[in-house]
């Protein structure tokens, strides 16, 4: 299941990170010229330092608040795709 907080803190956290979804793949809380968003992003380890990458979404707070509601309906969808009872096609 999915973390229900935030990730404790780790050597390779970076500003704002809430979890790691792999070693490069961060789900980050954010500021991005001036603005709030919600990001999704590979990053990447240069110098010591992990910096975010071109690969990723970065979600304004309405766009996320879409997203979240939409949660239960992402996942029967994924379950119904994991068990064969969603056409595929």
């Amino acid at each position: 299941p999915p973390p229900s907080s935030i990730s404790p803190p780790d050597k390779d956290a970076v500003d704002g990170q809430i979890c790691a979804l792999s070693r490069q793949k961060r789900l980050v809380v954010g500021e991005y010229r001036g603005r709030k968003n919600v990001s999704l992003r590979e990053y990447y380890e240069k110098d010591g330092k992990w910096l975010p990458g071109k690969k990723g979404i970065s979600l304004a707070p309405e766009q996320w608040s879409i997203l979240r509601d939409s949660i239960q309906g992402v996942n029967a969808r994924v379950a119904a795709v994991s068990d064969g009872s969603y056409p595929q096609g």
